[in-house]
C-alpha cells in the first residue's frame, strides 16, 4: 500500500506541474484537421447526398460555406428565386 501512494503523490505532482505549466502559457492546444476535405472532394461529397437525397439544399449550402442558419436561408432564398 506504500508503493501505491508513493506513486500517487508523483503522479499528483507531476500533474499539478503540468496544469502550472499550462495556465503560464497564453496558447491553447487544437488538433490538426489530418483529414480536411479540398474544395473539390468537398462539392463531389455534397453533390452525391444530394443525389442520393440524404442531404438538404439549405444544409449542403451550409455546410459547403460553414455559414449560420440565418446566412444560409438568404443564400437558399436567393437559389430558390433564381429557378
Amino acid at each position: 500500500m506504500k508503493k501505491v501512494s508513493y506513486y500517487r503523490d508523483l503522479f499528483d505532482e507531476a500533474f499539478n506541474k503540468f496544469i502550472e505549466l499550462a495556465k503560464l502559457k497564453d496558447t491553447t492546444y487544437t488538433r490538426p484537421d489530418v483529414f480536411a476535405k479540398t474544395d473539390t472532394e468537398l462539392v463531389e461529397e455534397l453533390k452525391t447526398a444530394r443525389e442520393i437525397k440524404v442531404i438538404s439544399l439549405f444544409n449542403a449550402i451550409k455546410k459547403y460555406n460553414n455559414f449560420t442558419d440565418e446566412e444560409a436561408q438568404v443564400e437558399y432564398d436567393q437559389i430558390q428565386s433564381e429557378d
